[in-house]
């Protein structure tokens, strides 16, 4: 059906390399589809839709876990910072008006990207976001 990946791949942005997985579909022109996950979560856990999905999109799953210093004091990884990633990664892999299925930290960060960081995503898909 497609290609998997359960290890994850590496991109590296300058300052920062993030880890990713990549489900790829057989149709290559087959738009992008990204998922992102929820604070504290392996993006292994999408692996069963992703499966699914690549059927019909090129899925990719960005893992933002480790890529980030927390800040010292709060243990926090500024999530603004998450979202800039996220822009640049689409660029850095010349995805185009991705669909974009987040979940808790990842629909923040989804939202925030598209909102302030020109992802030009071409639907969001947010699954309880955490607007504070």
């Amino acid at each position: 059906m497609h290609e998997k990946t359960l290890e994850p791949l590496m991109l590296a942005m300058g300052d920062v390399a993030v880890p990713y997985l990549h489900y790829e579909c057989l149709n290559k022109q087959a738009q992008t589809l990204m998922l992102l996950h929820a604070t504290g979560l392996p993006p292994q856990l999408w692996h069963p839709i992703a499966e699914a999905l690549a059927r019909t999109y090129r899925v990719i799953i960005p893992y933002y876990g480790d890529h980030r210093e927390a800040d010292a004091e709060t243990g926090a990884v500024d999530w603004m910072a998450l979202a800039r990633d996220l822009a640049r990664f689409c660029n850095a892999l010349n995805v185009t008006k991705p669909f974009v299925v987040g979940h808790s930290m990842g629909a923040t960060v989804a939202a925030m990207s598209e909102a302030a960081c020109g992802l030009g995503a071409a639907a969001l898909f947010l699954i309880e976001p955490i607007f504070l």
